[in-house]
């Protein structure tokens, strides 16, 4: 069994990251409370439709999606940028 350890690598980054960015919301102060505002019922067909999206592309099975032959560079540079937006 061979693992991609770059892979492994940015999984275990991005998850750090989420969660820094929910410990923030999770121990931070607590505002007043604000009158409640309405919602619109159509945002729930939007988050539903998003993830059917997700859901439909991530089914697909992609067996090359990269252009370039294979390396270690082609490999980094995708997990930075994906790192780095976190």
């Amino acid at each position: 069994m061979r693992i991609d350890m770059v892979g492994v690598v940015t999984l275990i980054l991005v998850f750090l990251a989420w969660l820094v960015f929910g410990a923030i919301f999770l121990f931070r102060k607590k505002a007043p409370k604000a009158e409640e505002t309405k919602r619109v019922a159509a945002a729930k067909w939007g988050i539903a439709l998003q993830g059917v999206g997700f859901a439909l592309v991530g089914s697909f099975h992609r067996a090359q999606w990269w252009w370039l032959p294979p390396s270690l560079l082609g490999e980094v540079m995708p997990a930075a940028v994906t790192i780095a937006q976190e």
